[in-house]
Order: C-alpha cells, then sequence, then structure tokens
C-alpha cells in the first residue's frame, strides 16, 4: 500500500459507520428520558413495526427490567460498558444478552444479541483458566503459551495468537494454538498499516470485536438525528470493508480481537481467527475479556521482574566503576584512568565496543577499524547535533556517506558527552546483525490505482535487513543519566585537595550507597505491597518486630537478624499476583479461592529469588507457611529441613494473624494467643521458638496494637464497598451493620438503634412480581434516607431497615418525627430497638 493509501485508511472514519452487523439490534436511547434516538433496520424483526416507528418510543416499553438495568449502570458502575445477561423483550419468549455503554452524557447504547444457550459453569473455567496461568507459566514465554492455548480451548476458533507491538506499531505473532490443518503464523511480522492508528485507538477505547461472518449484510442505523452516533464502545459496531476484505484475502471467515493494555497503552492483541461463520456465547466473550486482564498484569510482573532484574545489574557494574575509580582518586589523573580502564565500560549497554574521547585522544576497546577510520567515526558523532546524547541502531540513517566498514562496524551507537570542563565523549557500539524478518506478506505492497484497498497476499515473505544492529535495550536516557550522576561526584571528589577527607568520603559514600541501594529496594517492594493492601503492609511490619524480638532471644546473629527483618516485611511480596476479589475478600475462602491464595508462596520466591541480595530473604519468606510436624504447605518440609529463621516466622505469623481483627472473626487476645501457640509447639511450631515467644510474653515485652482490617485508603474504600454495598438501594447491608456493632469501624460509635420493619412484603410481591416489589423497596429506601438526613443506614434482612444514631438528641429526633408508610397493603413500623437484639438475628442468618 503507498504513502496514499495509508493516509487516507488511516482518515477513515470507522467510529461512525452508520451500519451494524446483523448478529443483533441496536438502539441509542436518550441519557434522562429514555427514549429512542437511533435504531437499527433489523429491529422491525422484533417488534412487526418498521424501524422508524420504533424512533422516539420508551425503551422501558419494549424490554423488561430495563429502568433497574439503566439506573444500576448509570449510578452504581464505573464502567463506560457492561454486559447484562438473559434479557427478554416484552411479550416474547425470546431472551437475550444486553450489551450497554455509554456514549458521552448525551446517549446510552443498547445493542441486544439474541442468546443461543446457557453457559452453566463459565465461572469453573475463568478459574481453571486462571489456574493454569498461575501454575504453567514459569517464564514470560511460557505465559504466552498459555494464553493462546487455553483461550482456544475456552472459545474454539480454528487459531489464536497473541500479537505484540513494537514501538513503531508492527506487529508480531510471539505466541499460537491452532488445528493441525493450518499453517503456522508464528513469528511472522504485519506493518503498522495493517491496522492504522484509528483502528488501534479504538483498542484502546473498546477492548474486544467480534466478526461472526466477513460476508455479513450490514444493517442502517435510522434516526431523525443528522449527526451520526459515535459507536466507539458499541458491540455490534460494522466494520470496515477495508478489514473484511483484509480478512478474506487471509482466508479468515470470523474472527474476535481483544485488546492486551498494560498502562493505559497499547501493548498487543489477542487474535482469534475461525475458517467459517462462528461466534461464541457472550458469557465466553466476557470470560476472555477477564483472561486478557488477568494477562495484562501478569505481562507487567513479568516484564516489571525482568525490568528490575536488568536495572540492578546496570545499577551493580556503575557502582563497581565508581567505587574502583574512587579508590584510585589520590594515584591517577581521572582523564587517564578512564581512558586506561575503558573496558569497564563496556558492560553497562552489552555493547560490543566502547570509545573514550578526551582532549583529542581517543582510547577504545572491542572496535576493529583502522586508526584513521576509528578517527572519522569520533569526528561523525561528534559533529552529530545532539546536546547530551545520542542513541540510534543503525549509524546509516544518520551517517549514509561513511565507509561502509565503519557502518557496519558500529551500525548501534550510544554516545554521551561528559559535563566537565573539557570536551569528553563516552561511545558505545554494535555491530551489523544482518536479520531476516519473516512479514505476513510484502509490507511494501502498493496498489496502483491509488484507491483505499488492504494487502491482498499473505505469503510469507523474507526481508533481510543490513546496516542495523539489535536493539540496546530499554530507558536507555534513564542510564545515561544515573551514568552522569556517578561519574560528575566521582570527577567532584577528584579536585578535592585533602587526601585524608577524599578517604573519608570514599569509605562513607560506598557504605552509604550499599545501604541506600539496599534499603531502596527494600522500600519499593514494600510500597507493591502497601499500594495492593495496607492492612496487609501493617501485618508485615508487626512480623517484622515480633521476629527481630525472638531472634535476637534466641542469639541469632546480627546479619541473620537483618535478613528476617527483611523476609518479614516482603513475605507477602506475592500477593500482588493475587486478584482484588479474593485478596480483599472479607470473609472465608473457599477451597479453590485458598488454593489459589497459596499460590502467593511461589511467586514472591520466584520474584526475590533473581535478585542475588535478596536470595537468603527469599529462601527464610518460602516456607512461612510451613509447620513443624510437615502439615504445612508449600511442600510440607518439617523439623530441620528449613532454617531457624523460617520457623520465627512462622510463629511471628500466627501471633499477629490471631490478634488481629479479622472482618469475619474477632481477634483473640495476647494470652489466649499465647496458650493457643503453647500448645502446639512441637506440632506445628519449633519448640525453641515457642520458648524464647513464652520468656519475651513473661517479660512484658510483647504488646499489641490495635488492629484492624478496614480499608486505610480512598482507593481500599472503592474496593471495600463492593462487599459491603447492598446493590438495590446502595445502602450498607448486614455485614457492615455486624462491625459497626462490634466497634470495628474506629470512626463509628454507635449507640441507639432504629429498626423499620416492611410489613405484607411477601404479599406484594406474589401480587404485583419482583420486580414491583423492588422498585416499592427503592423507595421506601429513597424516603428513610430524605427522612433520617444521615448515612449510616442498612437494609437488612431482605425488607427491613436499619438507622444507626450516634446521639440520643438525632435519635429522638427521629422517632418523634417519624410518619408511618402505608402503600397498598405494604405498610411500616418503626421502633427502636438494642444491639443484643440485631446482633442476634445477624448471626442466626
Amino acid at each position: 500500500m503507498d504513502n496514499l493509501n495509508i493516509i487516507r485508511c488511516e482518515d477513515e472514519p470507522i467510529h461512525i459507520p452508520g451500519l451494524i452487523q446483523p448478529i443483533g439490534y441496536f438502539f441509542a436511547i436518550d441519557y434522562s428520558k429514555h427514549t429512542i434516538e437511533y435504531v437499527s433496520q433489523n429491529s422491525s424483526e422484533l417488534f412487526g413495526v418498521s424501524a422508524q416507528n420504533i424512533i422516539d418510543k420508551n425503551i422501558l416499553d419494549l424490554f423488561e427490567d430495563m429502568d433497574v438495568i439503566l439506573e444500576q449502570f448509570l449510578t452504581q458502575s464505573n464502567q463506560e460498558r457492561k454486559i447484562y445477561f438473559g434479557i427478554c423483550a416484552k411479550d416474547s419468549l425470546k431472551k437475550f444478552d444486553l450489551f450497554i455503554s455509554k456514549y458521552y452524557k448525551k446517549y446510552i447504547l443498547c445493542e441486544f444479541i439474541p442468546q443461543r444457550s446457557s453457559i452453566e459453569n463459565i465461572d469453573e473455567q475463568y478459574e481453571k483458566t486462571v489456574e493454569n496461568l498461575i501454575s504453567k507459566a514459569y517464564d514470560i514465554q511460557s505465559l504466552f503459551q498459555e494464553v493462546t492455548n487455553n483461550i482456544q480451548q475456552l472459545t474454539h476458533y480454528d487459531r489464536v495468537m497473541l500479537y505484540k507491538f513494537d514501538p513503531d506499531f508492527n506487529g508480531k505473532v510471539i505466541a499460537e494454538s491452532k488445528i493441525d490443518s493450518l499453517e503456522s503464523y508464528m513469528n511472522l511480522h504485519y506493518p503498522s498499516s495493517d491496522i492504522p492508528a484509528q483502528a488501534r485507538d479504538l483498542y484502546l477505547k473498546n477492548k474486544t470485536r467480534v466478526i461472526s461472518n466477513v460476508n455479513y449484510t450490514a444493517q442502517g442505523i435510522v434516526s431523525y438525528n443528522v449527526e451520526p452516533v459515535d459507536m466507539s464502545l458499541g458491540f455490534l459496531r460494522s466494520v470496515s470493508p477495508i478489514h473484511l476484505e483484509y480478512m478474506r484475502n487471509m482466508g479468515v471467515a470470523a474472527s474476535m480481537t481483544i485488546s492486551v493494555v498494560i498502562d493505559n497503552k497499547l501493548w498487543g492483541l489477542i487474535a482469534c481467527h475461525h475458517g467459517n461463520e462462528f461466534m461464541p456465547e457472550m458469557k465466553i466473550i466476557q470470560t476472555c475479556e477477564k483472561i486478557a486482564n488477568m494477562i495484562s498484569y501478569l505481562i507487567k510482573i513479568f516484564e516489571e521482574k525482568e525490568y528490575e532484574s536488568n536495572q540492578n545489574k546496570f545499577l551493580g557494574t556503575i557502582d563497581t566503576i565508581a567505587s574502583v575509580m574512587k579508590q584510585n582518586i589520590q594515584t591517577k589523573d581521572i582523564y587517564d584512568f578512564i581512558g586506561e580502564n575503558i573496558q569497564m565500560f563496556k558492560p553497562l549497554f552489552d555493547a560490543n565496543g566502547i570509545i573514550f574521547f578526551h582532549d583529542k585522544n581517543i582510547s577504545y576497546e572491542g572496535i576493529f577499524l583502522e586508526k584513521h577510520q576509528l578517527q572519522i567515526f569520533v569526528d561523525a558523532i561528534d559533529t552529530l547535533e545532539f546536546q547530551q546524547s545520542f542513541e540510534t541502531l543503525s549509524l546509516k540513517e544518520h551517517q549514509e556517506s561513511l565507509d561502509e566498514r565503519i557502518l557496519k562496524e558500529c551500525s548501534g551507537v550510544i554516545a554521551l558527552r561528559l559535563n566537565t570542563s573539557k570536551e569528553s565523549l563516552l561511545i558505545w557500539t554494535k555491530v551489523e546483525q544482518v536479520q531476516t524478518v519473516n512479514w505476513g506478506g510484502n509490507p511494501n505492497e502498493t496498489d496502483t490505482k491509488m484507491t483505499l484497498t488492504p494487502r491482498k497476499s499473505f505469503e510469507k515473505f523474507a526481508q533481510v535487513v543490513t546496516f542495523r544492529s539489535v536493539p540496546w535495550g530499554d530507558l536507555i536516557e534513564n542510564k545515561l543519566q544515573i551514568i552522569l550522576e556517578k561519574l560528575e561526584y566521582v570527577f567532584e571528589l577528584s579536585s578535592t585537595s585533602s587526601i585524608v577527607d577524599q578517604q573519608k568520603n570514599i569509605i562513607l559514600s560506598l557504605e552509604e550507597e550499599k545501604l541506600k541501594n539496599q534499603s531502596q529496594l527494600i522500600e519499593m517492594l514494600v510500597s507493591m505491597i502497601e499500594q495492593r493492601d495496607a492492612y496487609t503492609a501493617g501485618h508485615t511490619q508487626r512480623v517484622a518486630d515480633y521476629c527481630e524480638m525472638i531472634g535476637k532471644e534466641l542469639n541469632i546473629s546480627t546479619h541473620k537478624i537483618d535478613l528476617l527483618i527483611h523476609a518479614s516485611k516482603l513475605h507477602d511480596i506475592g500477593k500482588i499476583s493475587i486478584p482484588d476479589s479474593l485478596l480483599l475478600k472479607p470473609g472465608r475462602l473457599n477451597q479453590n479461592e485458598f488454593h489459589l491464595i497459596k499460590q502467593h508462596l511461589n511467586v514472591g520466591y520466584e520474584i526475590l529469588s533473581k535478585i542475588d541480595y535478596y536470595k537468603q530473604i527469599a529462601e527464610i519468606m518460602r516456607y512461612h507457611h510451613e509447620k513443624y510436624d510437615g502439615s504445612g504447605y508449600p511442600e510440607g518440609k518439617k523439623g530441620d529441613e528449613i532454617s531457624i529463621e523460617s520457623h520465627i516466622m512462622v510463629v511471628a505469623d500466627a501471633l499477629d494473624a490471631m490478634t488481629s481483627n479479622r472482618i469475619y472473626q474477632k481477634r483473640k487476645s495476647l494470652k489466649e494467643a499465647i496458650e493457643e501457640i503453647k500448645f502446639y509447639s512441637g506440632k506445628w511450631y519449633h519448640p525453641k521458638v515457642v520458648e524464647s515467644l513464652l520468656k519475651l510474653y513473661d517479660e512484658g515485652k510483647i504488646l499489641l496494637v490495635d488492629t484492624h482490617q478496614l480499608p486505610l485508603t480512598k482507593m481500599e474504600e472503592e474496593r471495600f464497598s463492593y462487599f459491603f454495598k447492598d446493590q438495590l438501594t446502595n445502602l450498607y447491608n448486614e455485614s457492615y451493620l455486624w462491625m459497626v456493632m462490634n466497634n470495628q469501624i474506629p470512626s463509628i460509635s454507635a449507640k441507639y438503634y432504629v429498626i423499620v420493619e416492611l410489613k405484607e412484603m411477601s404479599y406484594y410481591n406474589k401480587v404485583h412480581g419482583w420486580h414491583s416489589g423492588n422498585l416499592l423497596i427503592k423507595n421506601i429506601a429513597e424516603y428513610i434516607i430524605k427522612t433520617a438526613q444521615q448515612n449510616l443506614i442498612f437494609r437488612i434482612f431482605g425488607d427491613d431497615f436499619v438507622i444507626v444514631f450516634e446521639t440520643q438528641k438525632e435519635f429522638e429526633s427521629l422517632l418523634k418525627n417519624w410518619n408511618e408508610i402505608k402503600i397498598g397493603n405494604v405498610y411500616t413500623v418503626a421502633k427502636d430497638v438494642d444491639k443484643n437484639y440485631l446482633m442476634n438475628k445477624i448471626e442466626t442468618l
């Protein structure tokens, strides 16, 4: 495709096609009035009237439960798009899955897809998929392959590919699962023009796109409005005919594409292809979206872990260089020392060659050029227009006139100007790496008709790339800045007049840098825990305190105590891979959930063991759920098979768990916890560790702090609200009332309680139906909110409400001014009750 075609393709308005795929029915309704403003032509099939006659009708009159759905979607959901299942058209037994999305504050898009069958065990399949991904993904490539394997098994598409973008948005197939009869696309590249910019923008906004049949007949959108409706977030949006032809040229009849988004950037796509007409059930599509979200998170963890490993290696190398330079300041001119030891700098960027240019002198290592060629190369770099640094993978793109030998030997270049009194350059080089890139079709294929058309050929096209090196890696500018800061500090030391001061500074700076680097890494890892769950972070600090006391009582060396403290603070780092729905669940876990939680031990070990300094820490924390008799996990080790440090952490972790409030159980007293640990000495806990703990307890050195499992940040409050809000009324539920009455909410001091009982609701539901009953309960809830004029209102036992007061004045005022409600045969009774009455009722549920 030539440049003109690419530009025109980029400008194609694919977000406002005015057409839909005929696999469902489209309605765009007014935000406030719920009247239909846009409707697809095929909607006449549903109601037996023309599409024009459906315009201006109220969507509530056409489909069941739409009032509740719209209210919930607009007021309780922060999502821009959501799926509801099993919606019925009025006067019809047909069921639909509803894909609902927002178009700014103007319209709500409602897309009804006929339900073909009901899938019962989809949640189990999702849990199994997550378990497979966590347990089988030993490295990032294994994770990629598990993604395509699991999604193909779930959806039954002929081919499932994971497709990753490079910085220029060219794509590469990095994992694939397919039926045996298909040719493999593994490792094929595709040019950025195959997925133009506006298509990538839509993939960021709307993560799922399904095409069930490339030969579909699009259905038009009917409206009295001139402005086309934006369908960016829609499910049924008709696809560009260019893309449909592209698919036919590939031999694909149906597809599903799901975005992989990391840090709000399009990392890649999960692309599913089928040889004939095909579309999975909506519940499967929704599950694939959830899997893609999980994959995005896991990929981020793997990439961050790889980045941290590379960064630690880089920091270790530059610290070593700086230390060696500091030690030789008093005996060598600093510039001469760099020139004589230039090879030290080469590993900083995994370079083939390194050059130091200073005061017209050139020192080098690993570059095979004649001296005059080397001088020409350095002069060429020095004359380039860059202020501080320069980076390229192809010098030929910047200095095409240079000799071919230079362009091959120094294809990749990183140049850094040192901020010193004289002009100095550090230059890293990489040799040419001739590569054969396999493309899915010729990326340079052109169309002489100058029309908007896709590529027609997808046969493997091999392109030989020359005068180009392998990539330098990530965050080059950041690394160069670190190098500058380290070297500037060394240059400052070299100009110090006092040799004694220099020596003192060297010793102090070495120790401070070592401690600072270790401390900063600890802080960063602990911060990762705190950002997920502040309660867990408090728990790890308390465990560290207990471990330190017990370790000192056992006369463990200072070094081992330091390792134990660090291991304690990081022992829950693996929980960053646990979904919020499990990590923050305010209740006991079922067997499958507990199995997933246990994976945090292996994840945490994998994270820490990759860093040399933390290998010993990783070994300690790996076994903090083992038991002395071998009945623990993950490996069932016992006795001396694990270190005394791990045994200390087992006891410290148990002590804090028992003496901390949980939402689902009250904490034990310190005495009760100590007695339980004493009882299991020699069974679950190491006898010597227990003996030391008992001595500390007898001496009064074990002190408890008031802890709870409540949200400490605004983010946690939002996540916890999922568990403590009634979905119909948005009032608090019984679980939260139980916590209030048990004084587990520090900011609430509940003293007086009023219960408002709804009488005859069962009869009302029987006569008018549950839908009408729900509306009645919502209206009564709104009346109570308005009358009580405060926030502590709870919906309990389905039909009743409790209002909690902290002052007698407000309590008495409500009872005095309360007017009982009577609607039909339903009426209310408001009365004051004591806390014990409510607690007994809740605990019997």
